[in-house]
C-alpha cells in the first residue's frame, strides 16, 4: 500500500505507515484496532499494568520516616490486621536497629577512638534508610495489594515532607543528647 500522507510504500496488512505513522487507510478495521491501541497505551500510563504495585521497590516515607510516618500517611489503604502487620513489623525491625546500634556502641570504645564515631553514624543511617525502604515497600505490596497509584503518589509526597522533618529531628537529638 502506498501511504497518502507521505507517499512511501509499506505493507497492507500494517496499522500505521512506517514512515510517518499515518493510520492505514485501506482497512477501517485496522482503523479501529489502532484507535483501540492508542487509547490502552494511555490507560496503562495511568494503571498499572496487573501484577505491578505502585511502590515499586522503595518506599520513601518508610525509610525517611520509619515505621510510625509510614503508617501515619498510609492509614487509608491499610486497614485492620495489614495496619497491624505494617506498622508492628517496621517497628520490630526499629528495635533491632536500635538493638544494634547500642550493642556496637558498646563493643566500639568511641571514647579512646573518637574518630570512628562519624563513620560509624553515617554508615548506621544509611543502612537504617535503604533496609526500611525496601522492607516498608515490600510490606505495603502484601498489605495493600490493591493500592491506587494517584491516592499512593499523593499520600507518599506527604510522608516524604513529614519523614524529612522526622529524620533531621531524629538525628539533631542523636547528635546533641546521645
Amino acid at each position: 500500500m502506498i501511504c497518502k500522507k507521505c507517499g512511501q510504500d509499506f505493507p497492507d496488512d500494517m496499522p500505521k505507515c512506517l514512515w510517518c505513522d499515518a493510520p492505514n487507510e485501506g482497512d477501517d478495521k485496522d482503523v479501529e484496532i489502532l484507535e483501540q491501541q492508542e487509547g490502552s497505551v494511555d490507560a496503562d500510563s495511568e494503571e498499572p499494568m496487573e501484577g505491578e504495585h505502585p511502590v515499586g521497590n522503595f518506599m520513601w516515607s518508610a525509610a525517611l520516616g520509619g515505621p510510625l510516618i509510614a503508617s501515619i500517611v498510609h492509614y487509608k489503604a491499610l486497614k485492620g490486621k495489614a495496619f497491624a502487620h505494617f506498622f508492628f513489623s517496621l517497628v520490630a525491625l526499629n528495635f533491632l536497629f536500635r538493638a544494634a546500634d547500642r550493642s556496637l556502641s558498646h563493643i566500639v570504645y568511641f571514647e579512646k577512638w573518637p574518630v570512628l564515631l562519624l563513620p560509624f553514624f553515617v554508615i548506621y543511617v544509611i543502612a537504617y534508610i535503604v533496609v526500611f525502604g525496601k522492607v516498608g515497600a515490600k510490606n505495603l505490596k502484601v498489605d495493600a495489594p490493591r493500592y491506587k497509584p494517584q491516592e499512593y503518589r499523593r499520600r507518599e509526597r506527604w510522608g516524604i515532607g513529614l519523614g524529612i522533618a522526622y529524620l533531621i529531628v531524629s538525628i539533631v537529638v542523636d547528635v546533641l543528647f546521645l
